[in-house]
């Protein structure tokens, strides 16, 4: 996992997806709950990237490579 995908990146997805469920399904759905959940990801994003790029987590921050 390289890139964390922006929020503009998750909102299009997210609202494009619906877009092809409401066309599947026949019923317009209401999106209003994708404002928050894109909140609550962008929010997270900087805890993700940190858990994502640490040292801890990559072969040159593992200790045990060289035992």
């Amino acid at each position: 996992m390289n890139r964390i995908p922006t929020p503009a990146a998750i909102r299009a997805l997210v609202v494009a997806a619906v877009g092809v469920a409401t066309v599947a399904i026949g019923h317009q759905i209401d999106t209003a709950w994708v404002e928050p959940l894109i909140g609550v990801y962008a929010a997270l994003i900087p805890a993700i990237a940190y858990l994502v790029k640490s040292p801890l987590h990559t072969a040159a921050g593992d200790d045990t490579q060289g035992e």
